[in-house]
């Protein structure tokens, strides 16, 4: 089950349905409360939100920091 709901958000994080991606990863975080990839996840989405990528983008993240 975890891992369908990460996938989904996965596919909708990719799409840029931020909406659908944040509602996958929340749920996954409800099973799994300190599971890093979906807190890492949420915090992209929130990001791309705000900072809507060029209109090209492919899923990638591009880290700026180490």
């Amino acid at each position: 089950m975890y891992r369908d709901l990460f996938a989904h958000g996965l596919a909708a994080y990719r799409e840029r349905d931020w909406d659908g991606a944040e509602e996958k990863f929340q749920e996954c975080l409800k099973l799994a409360p300190e599971d890093g990839p979906s807190q890492l996840f949420e915090r992209r989405v929130a990001f791309l939100r705000a900072n809507p990528p060029a209109a090209d983008w492919q899923g990638v993240w591009h880290a700026t920091e180490k």
